[in-house]
């Protein structure tokens, strides 16, 4: 069993972006072995250590369609974001600082599984949406090419699912 940590030991990440001169690309297509992938840029510790744990304590956690514990990626950040409600009535910040939701801005919230709203970083106090910075994907499979231009709203960069999170 193998732990790859972070999107780039994941899913290639910010080193195989286009045009991707050096071939980069996650582990799991380089190693033949069994890997749990254990994506975002950078790792939320609790879903290093969470993984581990589990492992050690449990067995092999329930993972995603994308090699992920599903106990950290198994449902959006759309589906917890504080701003939700905002999202619920269609209202829309028009520019970085305001409260409102942060879809208009590019947010990709709405097509990134992480438990990042309330699981949060620096001893659970913060998180990028928090301090007025959209979600940028950065736990995706094609992050960061799926996610970009930054800042440029999300059915402009892909076709939306029927259903968000």
């Amino acid at each position: 069993m193998l732990i790859a940590l972070g999107t780039c030991a994941s899913f290639g990440g910010a080193s195989s972006a286009a045009p991707n001169l050096t071939g980069s690309m996650g582990v799991n297509k380089v190693l033949n072995r069994e890997v749990i992938n254990v994506s975002g840029c950078p790792v939320n510790p609790d879903w290093f250590v969470g993984t581990l744990a589990h492992l050690l304590m449990y067995g092999m956690p329930e993972l995603d369609p994308l090699g992920r514990p599903s106990l950290f990626y198994g449902n959006t950040i759309h589906r917890h974001c504080q701003r939700r409600s905002y999202f619920d009535k269609k209202d829309f910040a028009e520019k970085l600082g305001d409260i409102e939701c942060m879809f208009s801005l590019g947010c990709v919230g709405p097509k990134t599984g992480a438990d990042c709203p309330y699981r949060q970083w620096v001893n659970h106090v913060s998180w990028p949406v928090k301090v007025n910075t959209p979600c940028i994907g950065c736990t995706n499979q094609d992050f960061p090419d799926g996610s970009t231009p930054f800042f440029v709203p999300l059915p402009q960069k892909i076709k939306m699912p029927k259903q968000m999170g």
